[in-house]
């Protein structure tokens, strides 16, 4: 049915925290020229209604200056009318992942169901469920402050890090580069395996597209093989063959070091990469070889 829009007042304690005008100015258009496809839902109240769920619609109709609005009455209590704006404002797509889990923590509160039947309300699963709803403050903060940022992010830094306040550091880096979930994975597991403090402020005050970053996680990576190599060679002892083939790959692997600040650098000609690249081709066929004839001599 229809019913006079000044006769309907919005709920006295919204379920979104955030406000997004750029959505909203997305839906009072949508609404201008579809009309309200989806009728709002009220509930009877002294002196008019008040909206149960539905709210941007209302609001984005009031901008539009309409006098009237499509609306589903029904006489709901205090609690139930929570928890039906609850479970609408989760379905929706547009509601931020922290206010999700706010309202899931609500729902839980109001029907004492498990995780497991709340996520089976919203075709999801437990661990659905208990991760919106696990969502720390730090973590909301960072979610609410970033339009296109969800859980997805915060799960692969969490992944690597623990500490809150490092958390809290990688999601600053992961707003102010605008990066993808792939990319918040790459700085947290950098920032996680920083011996110093410096290495780590390095890692978080370098652009993720300056070609500084990847050779300081390549420095760090080649530490590691270093370290392996040492390890290995200790093992199977100081040979004079095992010697100078492990100073060869020494003075190989900074020989390559070098190219690859040349190119960063841009101080390579078009003639050197071209050589570089064709000696490159032969350097691999040998250690295919080599590769082989090691893999046949185990």
């Amino acid at each position: 049915m229809k019913i006079e829009i000044k006769a309907i007042k919005g709920a006295e304690h919204p379920i979104r925290t955030e406000s997004d005008n750029e959505k909203m100015d997305e839906l009072v258009q949508s609404i201008k020229e579809q009309g309200l496809i989806v009728p709002i839902k009220v509930r009877p109240i002294p002196n008019g209604f008040e909206v149960v769920y539905g709210h941007r619609r209302f609001e984005a109709c009031k901008r539009l200056g309409f006098t009237e609005i499509e609306c589903i009455v029904e006489g709901v209590d205090d609690r139930n009318h929570l928890i039906q704006a609850l479970t609408e404002n989760v379905v929706r797509e547009d509601m931020n992942d922290a206010d999700k889990g706010e309202a899931l923590k609500s729902i839980k509160s109001l029907t004492g169901k498990t995780w497991e039947e709340i996520g089976k309300m919203f075709g999801h699963t437990d661990r659905w469920a208990r991760t919106l709803a696990g969502i720390t403050e730090a973590e909301a903060k960072f979610i609410k402050n970033n339009i296109d940022v969800g859980i997805g992010h915060v799960e692969q830094v969490s992944a690597a890090i623990k500490d809150e306040p490092t958390k809290e550091q990688v999601f600053s880096k992961i707003s102010r580069e605008d990066l993808t979930q792939r990319q918040a994975r790459k700085v947290a597991e950098a920032v996680a395996q920083a011996e110093t403090p410096e290495e780590r402020q390095a890692i978080l005050e370098t652009p993720i597209d300056n070609p500084m970053f990847d050779r300081i996680v390549r420095a760090k990576a080649r530490a590691e093989i270093e370290h392996k190599a040492v390890e290995a060679e200790r093992h199977m002892g100081n040979t004079h063959e095992v010697k100078e083939f492990l100073d060869a790959m020494k003075a190989f692997e900074k020989a390559i070091s070098i190219i690859m600040e040349a190119i960063d650098y841009k101080a390579i000609s078009p003639e050197s990469v071209q050589y570089t690249v064709n000696r490159l081709a032969k350097v691999t066929e040998s250690i295919n070889d080599l590769t082989i004839k090691l893999m046949e001599a185990k």
